[in-house]
């Protein structure tokens, strides 16, 4: 969940989210409600940093969001609100 879910976050801020699964397994993942301000961004990488292959990015509105299948059993998900707004 985002910071202050389910009220609105905080804008200015970064969150990295490093998510790692057993090794016999590879990252799946799927956004059940997502939303963000125009200009603030989710990006998910294919690795443990930023400097990974970028597998999505995504802002606005989602539901039910599908996300790439990562390469291995470890991905960051970074979360950037840079806009004046902000959203759930």
């Amino acid at each position: 969940l985002s910071p202050n879910y389910p009220h609105n976050y905080t804008a200015g801020q970064i969150c990295l989210y490093s998510i790692t699964v057993p090794k016999e397994f590879v990252v799946f993942g799927q956004f059940a409600y997502f939303q963000t301000a125009l200009n603030d961004l989710a990006e998910l990488f294919d690795g443990t940093h930023a400097q990974a292959r970028l597998l999505s990015s995504l802002s606005g509105s989602h539901s039910g969001e599908t996300l790439p299948l990562a390469t291995s059993n470890q991905i960051l998900l970074r979360f950037s609100a840079k806009s004046g707004a902000s959203a759930r």
